[in-house]
């Protein structure tokens, strides 16, 4: 039920619970002498009732899909209240004066408690419901642990936990000291890629999920050779290029191939002396028409060689490259 919950049945939520936080905040202060301040209630249940909807359409808490919702979303909630509640205030402080008696100052306060209990639940539970548990069939779960606790990792535990196909994620395991024992999205660090074979055998592991796309070769040989031994499946991720807008999905995880075990080691180019090498210098770049030489072609530009000369078999390529320099160096001198 939750999960079909719209905007739109937010705002009658909202309503009732602004309602119900304006006149419980009167009766948690004032108890016993409650109905001397019923005209300070009504006043207060109509400007919330008035000023909390307005504000939360204004600053866009009704434009969020809250079934997804995530720290973004709840600061931008607590914003909303607190505005919402700071305009009450200010509207019952300058219309106290016409009454009989002023409203305690302590009301404020516990109505935005309220407040944000109120409004907060309902989406925090809608949250909630978009984390569908795992059908159980005739086939049991497969328990899965996730190789590497960093961005992508984080981005296949919340998919599984969304859409879990009959995988259950038991934990990650990452090298970072720094991750050792926290949870992300729920699912504890068990542990470092050196206890990997204990892992697998205490908690039952049926699949691995490699989930570390800038990892050299080695390291994914080590997991794989690990892996095997014990008898247990990998997979893996696409290279980051296939992640840029952090998608993932769980048809995306394939076998681990040869490319990924042939991953060569990063290197770490010294940009100063290659600058001070070609700057001043009569340089050609050969196959400077197809997409790496071009791309080397734009980088040596950089470095003000004396003459860049590009060879290449295709003519067009040629010409649109040698056409896209000159833009680049006129570009350069204007600046």
């Amino acid at each position: 039920m939750l999960k079909h919950f719209r905007n739109r049945h937010f705002f009658g939520v909202d309503a009732l619970m602004i309602c119900l936080a304006a006149y419980c905040s009167f009766v948690l202060r004032l108890d016993v002498v409650f109905i001397e301040y019923q005209s300070n209630v009504l006043r207060f249940t109509l400007l919330a009732l008035c000023v909390t909807p307005t504000v939360f359409l204004l600053s866009g808490v009704y434009a969020r899909y809250w079934r997804y919702a995530s720290v973004e979303e709840l600061q931008l909630l607590l914003m909303a209240v607190s505005v919402a509640a700071l305009l009450i205030t200010l509207a019952m402080v300058g219309s106290d004066g016409f009454s009989q008696r002023s409203t305690p100052r302590s009301i404020y306060i516990i109505f935005w408690l309220l407040a944000v209990a109120g409004t907060a639940g309902p989406r925090l539970l809608t949250r909630l419901s978009a984390r569908r548990p795992v059908l159980l069939t005739a086939d049991a779960p497969r328990r899965v642990l996730v190789m590497g606790a960093g961005h992508t990792g984080k981005l296949v535990v919340r998919e599984l936990q969304q859409n879990p196909q009959q995988l259950v994620v038991v934990g990650f395991v990452d090298d970072d000291l720094a991750k050792q024992g926290v949870r992300i999205h729920g699912t504890p660090v068990l542990g470092q890629r050196s206890s990997l074979a204990h892992l697998i055998g205490i908690h039952h592991i049926s699949r691995v999920l490699i989930a570390m796309p800038t990892a050299p070769g080695k390291v994914i040989r080590e997991i794989v050779a690990m892996c095997e031994t014990m008898g247990v499946e990998t997979k893996t991720m696409p290279g980051i290029s296939a992640l840029l807008n952090d998608v993932v999905h769980v048809n995306q995880l394939r076998n681990v191939e040869i490319e990924d075990l042939l991953r060569r080691e990063h290197i770490q180019t010294n940009i100063t002396a290659v600058t001070a090498l070609l700057r001043g210098k009569r340089v050609l770049i050969t196959g400077g028409g197809g997409s790496i030489g071009s791309e080397l072609c734009r980088q040596v530009l950089r470095a003000e060689p004396a003459a860049l000369i590009v060879l290449g078999h295709g003519e067009n390529s040629v010409f649109e490259i040698q056409q896209e320099l000159q833009r680049l160096r006129a570009r350069s001198d204007r600046e």
